[in-house]
């Protein structure tokens, strides 16, 4: 509605950038109803806009090979109904081999065995734009799973992406701790979930990390692996005694010692959602405030500790505290409703990572334009 006020201003334009303008009446009618196709959605909006392609003028053109590129694109990306053109195409390209090589220069295709090695060979791509220190590199594609892996890929390598589209919340590390949290407090503290929350780079418990993390890795290796212990964090606590008693005078007492001190600030700190967990009808009121206390304890920050809450904590602490004030909040819950209710509420919101140091930008089609 605002781009066609803005168009019925006598004054006013619309940019329609990569639009095909030329396109067969058939390919843009099939394009309508393919929802996949990179120009649904402008086709759509040039529909419902109202205005005829005729009418429609360019603000420049590209290098004759580039334009000749992009209209081989085009032709390959076709909407499934229309595919039947294609030997027409491939003959159209076979006639002029020469303009074809230069329209297709610097265009490279890989044929990758499965997902994993699709997402290894764009991050590799990505990764050797990025030997040229003034080069920025963009991955663009509608598939929300393949940013997700190829990211995965890059950071491994260092490499910060940045995604124009944004993260879910349940995806970023204040999310997954989150839910690690709720979950961990509803299943009596399964080893591999309170091993997670331990090791996990927004869990601070007030201390440094270089102090959290060597007593989190000691009791994963000293108390959640083998048999599962129960009876939650005073099981851990009470097997962590025990080695404290065996230890040889002198040596590792330090670090067992950290490692006790941590897991007596770690039952405290989920002392609130334990609590709430094991009310027989638990409101979401009561769930909500004792999983913000909670998270508060948990991601408390060492005193010489600066930085700065990240966006995923503001805004699901933001969520946290606008469903409080909610006229639901009264509504009646279990234990076990915790986690797929803190995931019905995070679930749809994303969280936007604008970063001034991303050389890497993944983006849709749309945006990509």
């Amino acid at each position: 509605d605002l781009m066609a006020a803005v168009l019925s201003l006598a004054e006013g334009a619309v940019v329609l950038p990569g639009l095909a303008t030329a396109a067969p009446s058939e390919t843009i009618a099939a394009s309508l109803f393919d929802c996949a196709h990179p120009e649904h959605t402008m086709n759509r909006l040039v529909e419902r806009l109202g205005i005829e392609r005729e009418d429609i003028g360019e603000l420049g053109a590209p290098a004759a090979a580039l334009a000749a590129r992009v209209d081989i694109v085009r032709r390959a990306l076709v909407p499934a109904a229309v595919t039947d053109r294609w030997p027409q195409h491939a003959a159209v390209l076979d006639a002029d081999p020469e303009g074809t090589d230069a329209a297709l220069a610097g265009v490279s295709l890989a044929v990758a065995a499965n997902e994993a090695e699709e997402a290894l060979a764009a991050a590799i791509a990505l990764r050797q734009c990025l030997e040229n220190p003034d080069a920025r590199s963009i991955l663009v594609t509608p598939d929300r799973t393949i940013i997700r892996r190829v990211g995965a890929e890059l950071e491994r390598f260092g490499i910060e992406v940045e995604d124009t589209a944004g993260q879910p919340l349940p995806q970023t590390p204040y999310g997954q701790l989150a839910l690690l949290l709720v979950e961990a407090a509803a299943e009596d503290f399964p080893p591999v979930k309170v091993a997670a929350i331990l090791g996990h780079p927004e869990a601070r418990f007030g201390w440094s990390a270089a102090r959290i993390r060597p007593a989190g890795r000691l009791i994963a290796r000293k108390v959640l692996r083998g048999p599962r212990l129960a009876g939650g964090v005073p099981a851990i606590s009470q097997a962590l005694g025990a080695l404290v008693e065996q230890a040889e005078p002198g040596r590792d007492v330090s670090a067992l010692s950290d490692a006790v001190a941590l897991a007596a600030t770690f039952g405290d700190a989920m002392a609130p959602l334990v609590a709430a967990a094991a009310m027989p009808a638990p409101t979401l009121a009561e769930f909500l405030g004792a999983l913000r206390e909670t998270l508060g304890h948990v991601t408390c920050r060492a005193e010489d500790d600066n930085d700065e809450p990240t966006r995923a904590e503001r805004q699901l602490l933001s969520i946290l505290d606008e469903h409080l004030r909610a006229p639901d909040a009264g509504l009646t819950l279990t234990g076990s409703d915790f986690a797929p209710v803190l995931r019905a509420l995070i679930g749809n919101v994303l969280v936007l990572t604008p970063s001034r140091n991303a050389r890497v930008m993944a983006t849709g089609p749309i945006e990509a334009r």
